[in-house]
């Protein structure tokens, strides 16, 4: 298979994972397009992961959830397993997502998941580097954006909003795997725009 776009997001229940024990995956959303996505809780025993309180306020997820989730190597089997059968193989993946790459796969999904990152490139497309070139572009269409890349951040999450449907939580990992694929192929555009202009 030709190199593939994937959206990927992770929910965790602190940003850093040197504590000891360490913050931890705690749910994992990969998506081929907004009808094809997989997520997953990932389950720790009690004291086998550290916990920011604002972290868990955000994703929702409370002790009695992340112990009761299934183990990470049951999730890793699957998940792989799942990209597998889309015919995605060895390298073929590219990861998509807002700092996907130096925070979701750095710290949580390399050292959690090995099976499920072996099928990923070391390339990513992260979605700030978009925003920040149309923040830098001169030829920025709609003068309501501006070049403020916090602006572009919000257009793109209303336009993938629009196409799934409101959620009721942004920090559903598989909502937001979905939404970041919507987000990239949406911010492409607009700057695919830009060279016809």
């Amino acid at each position: 298979m030709a190199k593939v776009f994937i959206g990927v997001d992770g929910e965790m229940t602190g940003v850093l994972r040197d504590q000891n024990p360490p913050n931890r995956l705690i749910q994992v959303g990969v998506s081929l397009g907004a009808a094809d996505t997989f997520t997953s809780d990932i389950g720790w025993a009690e004291g086998t992961y550290s916990w920011e309180e604002r972290a868990l306020e955000v994703n929702k997820f409370d002790h009695e959830r992340i112990r009761s989730g299934p183990p990470a190597e049951q999730v890793d089997i699957l998940l792989s397993q799942w990209l597998k059968n889309r015919g995605v193989g060895h390298k073929d993946g590219i990861a998509v997502g807002w700092n996907v790459g130096s925070f979701d796969f750095e710290q949580f999904l390399i050292p959690t998941l090995p099976l499920t990152v072996s099928l990923f490139s070391y390339r990513f497309a992260d979605l700030n580097s978009l925003t920040f070139a149309l923040q830098q572009s001169r030829m920025v269409p709609g003068a309501e954006l501006g070049g403020n890349e916090n602006k572009w951040k919000n257009a793109a999450k209303e336009v993938s909003g629009k196409m799934l449907g409101p959620s009721t939580n942004w920090h559903d990992a598989g909502y937001d795997a979905a939404a970041s694929l919507l987000q990239f192929y949406w911010l492409s555009g607009v700057i695919g725009g830009l060279r016809n202009a």
